[in-house]
């Protein structure tokens, strides 16, 4: 197995244990009845955690592309707040 395929698996595995993070939440919140999506929804924290996902999945399925300047600008933006 090639290094970029292993890399491409823990990309796609860590963005599955996001989601799962985040359902899981969501699903303890709406279980408690507490659960608001527009609220939710708002959190820096989740809404950078999709983020992490998206840039994680889409960097999975480029593997085998030459590098992007634009995937390397969302990457960053997925772990620095440069938005307020």
């Amino acid at each position: 197995m090639s290094i970029r395929a292993v890399i491409s698996s823990y990309r796609v595995f860590f963005a599955a244990v996001t989601l799962v993070a985040i359902a899981t939440q969501a699903v303890e919140l709406a279980g408690r009845g507490v659960f608001v999506p527009l609220n939710f929804f708002s959190y820096f924290t989740i809404l950078s955690n999709l983020l992490a996902v998206v840039v994680f999945l889409v960097a999975a399925t480029r593997m085998n592309q030459p590098p992007s300047a634009t995937l390397d600008w969302w990457r960053g933006g997925a772990v620095a707040r440069w938005w307020s």
